[in-house]
Order: C-alpha cells, then structure tokens, then sequence
C-alpha cells in the first residue's frame, strides 16, 4: 500500500492476508447429522462432518498413517480414524488428549442449502 513518507501504518494494513475464499462442495442434503463425508478442494483432501446440524470441515489425513478421517466413525463430535484408533474432536481438529497436536480445520458457511468450505 502506498502512503506518504512518515505515514504510520495500521497493524491492519501490516498483516494483511487475503481472505479465504469459500468454495461449494456438496449439498447439506447430501450430509445427514451423524455423518462425514470426504472431497477434494483442488488439492487438497476435506472431510466433512455434520454434527447435530453442524457441518465442519478438516483435513482428511490422520495424522497418525494419513488414513481417511472421514471414512472413520463419527461419534458427536468426536470421530475415530479407522486406521489405528486415533480420535479427533471434529470442532478444532485437535487429537483427543493432546493439546495442540491436530489437523488444519476449515472454515464452513451453508447458503442456500449449500456446503460451502473456505480454501486458501
């Protein structure tokens, strides 16, 4: 951003990052409360998860063996990876009983009966 020298600028204007742009990539119909599902956003792996209405969105890898997340069992809003047991709080990403250590969570809109997941 151009300013006149001596200008101060805003924290703001500093750290500006782009916003996520938010992407439609399924119909909530096609996602029941209780269920995942699993997509991907270029190239990137998502597994959604609609949790009591709720739909949230993560990386699909476990972190563990990199098994599908969304192919595990759903739970609330806990779900368990198939693979090797490992379990993750759908909300933040997060495996259960270690702070800290998760996968990237994205975020979620619906429009319109739209599913719509923002990507960097």
């Amino acid at each position: 951003m151009d300013r006149p020298a001596g200008t101060a600028s805003t924290y703001e204007e500093e750290n500006e990052r782009p916003m996520a742009a938010f992407v439609g990539v399924a119909w909530l119909a096609q996602l029941p409360p209780g269920q995942a599902m699993t997509l991907a956003i270029g190239d990137r792996n998502i597994a959604l998860f609609n949790v009591e209405g709720t739909v949230y969105a993560t990386d699909d890898a476990c972190l563990h063996a990199g098994s599908s997340l969304g192919a595990g069992v759903l739970d609330g809003k806990v779900v368990r990876c198939r693979g090797h047991g490992w379990r993750y709080d759908v909300t933040t990403g997060c495996v259960l009983g270690v702070p800290g250590l998760g996968v990237s969570v994205h975020a979620v809109k619906v429009v319109d009966g739209r599913i719509m997941v923002a990507v960097d």
